[in-house]
């Protein structure tokens, strides 16, 4: 299931093109209705607050991927989705790339909304560095168990990836779990679909 990463191809990065542009729009619909500096203003809005998320406010692990604090940290983060992306959409397809990229990004939440409730924090997390770590998880744990090369990973992109990631979290320091929360999330749910991938090859 290799790509041709080193090109852009719109058809294989479709996934990839609609998560920017999801990102971008709620981004400018939010900074032209309000201030999206305010930590208030963002938690009505959305984003991950642990005491409401584990109220039951599941929702939340979902809408604050969509939703930056700033300009320089919707850029950084969409850099590095776009940089990556490309690498795991072609890898995996449209669907099981979605699927990690969306599921990493919630068990980011969520490892942000226990790490911050255990040491007492009213951090207020939005953004997608999260599953975007998860991408940088994908990429590693293909190009580590993948020794046929079927999903077309350059282990030469590996600390490429690395890179992107520390980029990130640069801009986006302020939640260290919910990268590592990503970034564990992005290797193991690659991992299970290699091994059911490897499985049914093996009929």
């Amino acid at each position: 299931m290799s790509g041709d990463q080193g090109h852009f191809d719109g058809k294989k990065s479709l996934v990839t093109i609609l998560l920017a542009a999801a990102n971008v729009i709620v981004f400018a619909v939010q900074a032209l209705t309000g201030d999206i500096h305010s930590s208030g203003y963002m938690i009505a809005h959305g984003a991950d607050y642990w005491p409401l998320t584990l109220s039951g406010e599941y929702w939340r692990l979902f809408t604050s991927m969509f939703m930056h604090f700033s300009l320089e940290h919707l850029g950084s983060n969409m850099i590095s989705l776009i940089a990556m992306g490309l690498i795991v959409e072609h890898a995996l397809g449209h669907i099981r790339y979605a699927v990690t990229y969306l599921l990493s990004g919630i068990a980011a939440g969520l490892v942000s909304c226990f790490y911050h409730r255990a040491v007492g924090s009213a951090a207020v997390s939005a953004g997608a560095s999260g599953a975007i770590f998860g991408l940088t998880g994908a990429i590693a744990a293909l190009a580590l168990f993948d020794k046929a090369g079927q999903y077309g990973i350059d282990k030469r992109r590996v600390p490429m990836a690395v890179i992107f990631s520390v980029l990130v979290g640069i801009e986006s320091s302020v939640d260290t779990a919910a990268h590592i929360g990503g970034l564990l999330a992005g290797f193991l749910i690659s991992f299970v679909m290699f091994l059911i991938n490897s499985g049914r090859e093996n009929f």
